[in-house]
């Protein structure tokens, strides 16, 4: 199976008393581009990885930190990826420490970007 299509990977975190933080990866001429929005502080990250392994890194330590995080103000509460070719799953932060919940997840990112043909 090829995917021909270059949608990007999205990620929300969510929170009752917070605005959505939005994460965006996409693969453009080889190179992976992530975009973080976080809404309630109204900043924007962008970073551009060589290779697709420092991608995953810094996704496993955002969800390291996201993970580790006790604001008890505006706690994330919730994650949902959409990732192309999948269907959109919503979970509690909590679960996200479960391996098979976060293998799952990364294992749908290896999946897609693997089979993308730009």
């Amino acid at each position: 199976m090829v995917i021909t299509t270059n949608a990007p990977v999205y990620v929300w975190f969510v929170g009752e008393n917070r605005k959505d933080a939005k994460l965006s990866v996409y693969q453009k001429k080889g190179k992976f581009y992530v975009n973080f929005e976080d809404n309630e502080s109204n900043v924007v990250h962008s970073h551009k990885f060589r290779t697709y392994t420092a991608m995953c890194e810094y996704l496993d330590l955002l969800f390291e930190n996201v993970l580790l995080d006790n604001d008890y103000y505006t706690p994330i509460q919730r994650v949902q990826w959409d990732v192309p070719g999948f269907t959109a799953t919503i979970v509690n932060v909590d679960v996200m420490d479960n391996t098979h919940v976060y293998e799952t997840f990364t294992r749908c990112i290896d999946f897609y970007f693997a089979t993308l043909k730009e």
